[in-house]
């Protein structure tokens, strides 16, 4: 699992650089620059790192797969499953860091002048883990793509698909049923602390399902490589 982890690093890890200066960036200038307010500064913010996903998830199995080394990869005498929980724990870190990252950021910045340091760690921690939500739904529903350009297509999909979703049911249902079944919503919209630990369970059960989904599918694949 170590190696592997390295392995994921070190192939990954400009775009964690490029990620935690992108956000961390946007964070500080624009808190300091107070040319929005600092709460829709952070939905910005929040946003963006939301965006990271679509990024992480194709540059992982797919593009093993475009650049001739899945085979390599799979031939490894490791578990399968094991190789996937590799870079699914490296993909999530990846996905978070730069958003934790901009939290510290807001929080020395920002903390106690518009919104109560509370807040911000609220608006962020939900953020944080809609992005790893997010992470999986796309690692999950890409991982049999054969390219990185096309699971970046559909990741990008996913993204908008699950944002319209959120939109459609504010508008016509309700913020707390967005929330519950899109992780977008949910970051976004701040609930009772019942119905977050609602959320919280239901899209983790989602995460958890999709990828012992994708573990299911990659086993099989990895068998009839070998």
């Amino acid at each position: 699992m170590r190696s592997l982890l390295w392995k994921e690093w070190h192939e990954q890890s400009w775009k964690l650089a490029f990620s935690c200066i992108l956000l961390g960036a946007m964070a500080a200038i624009g808190l300091h620059s107070r040319i929005i307010s600092d709460s829709d500064m952070m939905i910005w913010i929040c946003l963006l790192g939301m965006l990271l996903p679509i990024s992480y998830s194709s540059g992982l199995l797919p593009a093993e797969r475009a650049e001739g080394y899945f085979e390599s990869l799979i031939a490894l005498p490791v578990p399968p499953r094991t190789i996937l929980l590799a870079k699914t724990i490296l993909g999530i870190a990846l996905c978070i860091i730069p958003l934790l990252l901009a939290m510290m950021i807001t929080l020395a910045m920002a903390g106690d002048r518009e919104a109560a340091d509370a807040q911000i760690i609220a608006l962020f921690g939900r953020s944080i883990f809609a992005s790893a939500v997010l992470f999986i739904w796309m690692f999950a529903l890409t991982s049999q793509l054969p390219g990185e350009t096309r699971a970046s297509l559909v990741s990008l999909g996913i993204w908008l698909s699950l944002a319209m979703v959120s939109l459609g049911l504010q508008v016509q249902v309700s913020h707390l049923l967005a929330a519950l079944l899109t992780p977008v919503s949910y970051a976004l919209n701040h609930g009772p602390p019942v119905a977050d630990c609602l959320d919280i369970a239901i899209q983790g059960a989602i995460a958890v399902l999709l990828w012992f989904w994708t573990s299911r599918h990659f086993t099989t694949a990895a068998k009839e490589l070998v």
